[in-house]
């Protein structure tokens, strides 16, 4: 796995190893975990995770565009689209 990664089957894996995890660990591990993940649950970053490549949600950053740019051409569409879903993937 490369550092850094972030495909769809990278991220499954992580949020598959992550709910192992959370399964294996008592409360206070998972409060040691969430405060150092910023607040974040493990069952929250795990569907952060899984949600970063589902199909609804790609779709909704289409529609999202067309809604905004209904008069946009399909090159921009394309472009748009992807740096929004990269942002998604990217977002801390």
């Amino acid at each position: 796995m490369a550092v850094g990664n972030r495909d769809e089957e990278t991220l499954t894996t992580l949020a598959n190893r992550l709910i192992r995890m959370d399964r294996q660990i008592n409360e206070k591990e998972k409060m040691e975990f969430a405060k150092k993940a910023n607040g974040h649950t493990i069952q929250h970053i795990v569907r952060e995770l899984l949600n970063v490549h589902n199909p609804d949600t790609i779709e909704s950053i289409k529609q999202s565009i067309r809604d905004d740019q209904p008069d946009i051409t399909p090159a921009d569409f394309d472009e748009m689209t992807q740096n929004q879903h990269q942002a998604i993937i990217e977002k801390p």
